[in-house]
């Protein structure tokens, strides 16, 4: 289970940050697939990435990353990768109990 509304700032961050600024616009992708007991979530851009002066992580991410801690403890890892675009990787634990109390 995702918590919701968790997605909606990176890929926010990604159409503000990375494909608003380039004139010829750009692309966007999310996968997301199971691996063991974890969901691996991907978005990558093809805009500009952070240059090394852009090292601070602003509202959207800290509220990101507070929510991942608060809804799975350590049991989570989050990166953020800058090569051609931006890549935010997500590594969540996959529930496999999917049943609902009534």
């Amino acid at each position: 289970m995702i918590p919701g509304l968790l997605l909606q700032p990176l890929v926010e961050n990604s159409v503000r940050h990375g494909i608003a600024p380039a004139k010829s616009g750009g692309h966007i992708s999310l996968t997301c697939r199971a691996n063991g007991k974890f969901c691996h979530l991907e978005i990558n851009d093809t805009g500009k990435g952070f240059d090394g002066s852009e090292t601070q992580e602003h509202f959207g991410l800290n509220s990101v990353r507070e929510r991942l801690a608060l809804n799975y403890g350590e049991n989570f890892e989050f990166q953020l990768k800058t090569e051609q675009g931006m890549s935010i990787l997500l590594c969540l634990p996959l529930q496999t109990d999917m049943s609902i109390e009534t």
